[in-house]
């Protein structure tokens, strides 16, 4: 559909030049109307619509000043252009104090004329879509729609696909910036993408979004899609799930829940998956059985926890071998809190609510079903600890990783090393670490890469920085010159001179 113009000119030969023009330099635009001054203009406006206004500054009856004086309180989304001779300039100066958004000199001349065209229609397909955009989500959150979108889905449906997308950790390489709800900045992005348009709503969660594009732009925004999950090196994923839109507006509630119910069975934590409901099929995955649930009945009761968590931890184990999807993996979690719950007793009235939270954010960002499994038996263990029928106190487990670093600090130790060995989460080792070391775990083991480096230097004053790099874990040495210096004020080079001046002072005397 083009877009309308109205031009207000006085005199014919030129409304009819100036007509000529305009059409002759695109295709989105029509000439709707040729006006003689801006009483004929707001005539023809109280019974047709109209996108731009292009007016003369002096015009018999109203002129061009008064015209957009009064457009900008009774039509303020009609975007005005001025056309004047040099000599009207201080007019041209006052229209544009008034919202005009350009000025056209007389004659018009074809280059000009295109390029303001086409600077129009992109403010114009700018607001289109944002338009477009707020009555999408005002039917997502309230299931109604507007006349106007109903309007629209007849005449564009048929070239449109209704796409559900989920980001599976929204954190990593911000999802935000990728695709921004309400933002300007995305009509930008989609010229930068190469896409013919593209309207958004939110979803149900933070991580959702669901979109309406053009045909001939889904199979370059899933490859854009691909590409971005392939530069995140696995530190997030994509789960797509895309439907034709059609132009019959009583089934776009019924296609997003199909593409919503495709999506929950097929979203496989940190694995890009994309396509349509109907090439996807049911898989069916390990479950709690009779057998397994006696078994977890009799180790919860028995207060038998490391033999519990050895159970989760191999059905972990299955269902990420069989890339089980995340909603099963909710489900079933939610069965093993519950379990233990009941079979603690059931006394304690926020489990199940405490545990709820524990999970959410688990389920989101998890990178893999191990993220996950790591928060459950977090979980788990700071429960039970609170009713002081689980393991060790917490100092004993601060003691135990505390060794464990002492043992390999040789290595290059990773958070993620001690929460896979321990089964406790990041959150949980920089707790302990805050508590009874008043430092952060990855400050804790520099501290002591750094201690264990000046003893080094202590005994063998002439070791050579690489190598002391080496014997502690640091793949870089110039990265362990920069710790070792931050954290003694010399650098190696300087405190292993120092220690050896130490030494020849000491034989001296």
């Amino acid at each position: 559909m083009k877009y309308r113009i109205v031009i207000a000119e006085d005199e014919p030969v030129i409304q009819r030049y100036n007509k000529r023009i305009v059409e002759r330099n695109t295709e989105e635009f029509e000439v709707c109307a040729l006006c003689e001054n801006g009483e004929d203009v707001l005539e023809y406006l109280e019974e047709h619509e109209a996108d731009v206004v292009m007016t003369d500054v002096r015009m018999p009856a109203m002129d061009g000043i008064e015209l957009i004086r009064v457009l900008k309180d009774r039509r303020p989304g009609i975007i005005t252009v001025v056309l004047s001779g040099y000599q009207d300039f201080p007019y041209v100066r006052e229209c544009m104090k008034l919202g005009s958004e350009d000025y056209l000199l007389k004659p018009l001349k074809d280059p000009v004329v295109a390029d303001t065209l086409k600077s129009l229609k992109e403010k114009l397909d700018r607001q289109r879509l944002k338009h477009l955009e707020q009555q999408f989500e005002e039917f997502i959150k309230k299931g109604e729609m507007a006349e106007e979108f109903i309007q629209w889905l007849e005449l564009n449906g048929r070239d449109h696909v209704l796409v559900l997308l989920r980001s599976g950790c929204p954190h990593a390489g911000s999802f935000e910036t990728l695709l921004p709800v309400g933002n300007p900045r995305l009509f930008e992005l989609v010229k930068e993408w190469g896409l013919q348009e593209l309207v958004m709503a939110g979803g149900r969660y933070i991580n959702e979004r669901l979109i309406l594009l053009r045909r001939g732009s889904l199979r370059r925004f899933c490859a854009l899609l691909e590409k971005r999950a392939e530069e995140m090196q696995g530190k997030n994923y994509y789960t797509c799930i895309y439907e034709n839109l059609g132009s019959d507006s009583s089934r776009v509630q019924e296609k997003i829940c199909l593409l919503t119910k495709t999506a929950d069975e097929q979203m496989v934590v940190g694995k890009t998956i994309m396509g349509r409901p109907e090439q996807f099929f049911s898989r069916s995955y390990t479950d709690i059985d009779s057998r397994l649930r006696g078994k977890m009945t009799a180790l919860v009761k028995g207060g038998q926890w490391e033999g519990l968590k050895d159970v989760i931890i191999e059905l972990f184990r299955i269902w990420e071998n069989e890339q089980a999807s995340l909603h099963w993996i909710q489900s079933e979690v939610m069965d093993i809190i519950t379990l233990i719950h009941m079979n603690m007793g059931g006394k304690q009235p926020d489990f199940i609510k405490k545990a709820l939270e524990a999970m959410d954010g688990a389920y989101v960002y998890a990178r893999s079903a191990s993220d996950i499994l790591f928060n459950l038996c977090d979980f788990v263990t700071e429960q039970v600890n609170s009713r002081r029928e689980y393991r060790k106190d917490s100092k004993e487990l601060y003691e135990d990783i505390r060794d464990y670093v002492y043992k390999n600090i040789s290595s290059n130790i990773r958070l993620r090393d001690i929460t896979e060995r321990f089964y406790i989460s990041q959150t949980y080792v920089n707790r302990l670490f805050n508590k009874y070391a008043d430092t952060s775990f990855y400050d804790f083991v520099l501290a002591e890469k750094i201690l264990q480096a000046k003893h080094i230097y202590e005994e063998n004053p002439g070791a050579k920085i690489r190598e002391v790099a080496q014997m502690l874990g640091f793949s870089d040495a110039g990265y362990f010159g920069k710790v070792f210096k931050a954290r003694t004020g010399e650098t190696p080079s300087e405190y292993a001179k120092n220690i050896d001046s130490s030494h020849g002072a000491d034989k001296m005397t």
